[in-house]
């Protein structure tokens, strides 16, 4: 059994010694699971122009795991790296343009370091099929038990348009865009991704494609629990199990708030926030919608105490309201249309139709943000 410990992304600064934090959390997850190696795809380093000052702190972390590591450049540091670097004694650079291979254990490892032009994975993907489809790993007398490939880029895949958004590119350019059907018929077993900083995990037919995150909350898209991807991997078998990260993170909650309903929509979400307390997190809530059956200034007053309660549950927990209020005339007009769609769904479950209790209330939102406009 081998077992890779799938990193990227930490971007790493003298700026951010929260980012130093997560470093030392991968390499204390990488000791608790005994992995066998640990892989960085992409953007280790924030700027490629820090790398001669950060370089001897980064060696001396990887030097404290004592198991190789693989280090692909990314966008944001590949000016950081050139042949003959020392950044460890076991630490390899897959720097090889256009497709490098090494090996970890019974591994084959292939990665395409991020390019100097701008190009898309079609540009490479040839020279990628032809390294996947070699008999044997370079060096070795056995078949390799699996194959990774390492990229550091944008995944355009229909299935999974927020990746693409947030990448914000999906044309050829700075970055790297890899369409995921240039990625469906090759001869791997796992493409082990970075640049993306939320954890996803995409099968392409029988091919796991996945980012492991950002450790720490890099930008404003990284939110939720901070991940690496566990990689185990043995004859015939190919795990991947997310290691959650004990560092800091952020979480985002919207919250809508039907009139009439108003007291019930902050109970639920007092309840929600009560269920995802955390001492690491740091919660922004916003609530919006129209008001009826209370005063804005009893909401605030509402929502104070429920902030005050469990503050003391998370890192920071801080709340926006935008509700305002309700003219009376479009009160009757949202009572109306309540009052019609739950004669509509008790017609329905007479008939034998029982529609979902998400379906109403998603109806009664759409009608009072229908009011608010």
């Amino acid at each position: 059994m081998t077992r890779i410990l799938h990193t990227a992304d930490l971007h790493l600064t003298e700026d951010h010694p929260e980012r130093w934090d997560a470093l030392e959390a991968v390499l204390g997850a990488a000791r608790d699971h005994a992995v066998d190696a640990l892989l960085v795809a992409g953007d280790l380093l924030d700027r490629g122009g820090d790398h001669a000052a950060l370089r001897p702190r980064v060696r001396a972390a990887f030097e404290s795991l004592d198991v190789p590591v693989l280090l692909l450049p990314g966008n944001h540091d590949r000016a950081a790296y050139r042949p003959g670097q020392d950044w460890g004694p076991r630490t390899t650079l897959l720097l090889g343009e256009p497709v490098q291979e090494t090996t970890v254990a019974a591994v084959r490892v292939v990665a395409v370091p991020f390019p100097a032009g701008e190009i898309g994975f079609g540009h490479v993907r040839r020279d990628v099929e032809e390294r996947l489809s070699a008999p044997s790993r370079p060096g070795g007398d056995t078949a390799p038990e699996a194959t990774l490939l390492v990229l550091h880029g944008t995944l355009i895949d229909a299935s999974a348009p927020r990746i693409q958004d947030e990448s914000r590119s999906d044309e050829a350019g700075p970055y790297f865009p890899v369409r995921s059907d240039d990625l469906r018929a090759l001869r791997a077993d796992y493409v082990a991704l970075g640049h993306y900083h939320q954890h996803a995990l995409r099968r392409l037919g029988g091919l796991p494609v996945a980012y492991a995150g950002s450790p720490a909350p890099v930008g404003p898209h990284a939110l939720g629990h901070r991940t690496a991807i566990l990689v185990e991997i043995g004859p015939g078998k190919l795990e991947l199990q997310p290691v959650r990260l004990p560092v800091p993170w952020r979480a985002r909650i919207e919250r809508w708030l039907n009139p009439f309903e108003e007291r019930a929509g902050l109970e639920s979400l007092a309840a929600e926030l009560e269920e995802v307390a955390d001492p690491l997190c740091d919660m922004r809530v916003r609530v919006d919608g129209i008001l009826a059956g209370v005063s804005e200034t009893d909401l605030r007053e509402a929502a104070d105490r429920v902030r005050e309660r469990l503050a003391p549950s998370f890192a920071k927990l801080e709340f926006d309201l935008a509700s305002v209020g309700l003219d009376p005339a479009r009160a009757d007009l949202f009572r109306d249309f309540r009052r019609r769609l739950e004669a509509r769904l008790e017609a329905d479950r007479a008939e034998g139709v029982d529609r979902r209790e998400t379906v109403e209330r998603r109806a009664l939102e759409l009608a009072a943000r229908a009011l608010k406009v």
